[in-house]
């Protein structure tokens, strides 16, 4: 690597303003939520989903991908038990 390049942080930018689909770990369960990105900052993604904010903490969350919302989903469901 050049030494003017600078490396990156993350891939935070390519997901703001886009709708995703968010595994993540809560207690011992994985939860998955759709919404879209609306911000993120270095521990948090802060989501809109089902017309609320939510944040995610950055620690539990397992994949990120994008996903198409449908008007009138549940945004969250639990998938079941992390083994």
């Amino acid at each position: 690597m050049h030494y003017n390049q600078r490396l990156r942080d993350g891939f935070d930018e390519e997901w703001k303003d886009r709708d995703v689909e968010v595994e993540h770990v809560k207690g011992t369960n994985v939860n998955i939520v759709r919404g879209r990105v609306v911000d993120v900052s270095k521990y948090w993604l802060k989501l809109f989903v089902n017309n609320q904010v939510v944040y995610l903490n950055k620690a539990y969350i397992i994949t990120i991908k994008p996903a198409e919302i449908e008007s009138g989903g549940s945004g969250e469901r639990d998938v079941g038990r992390k083994e």
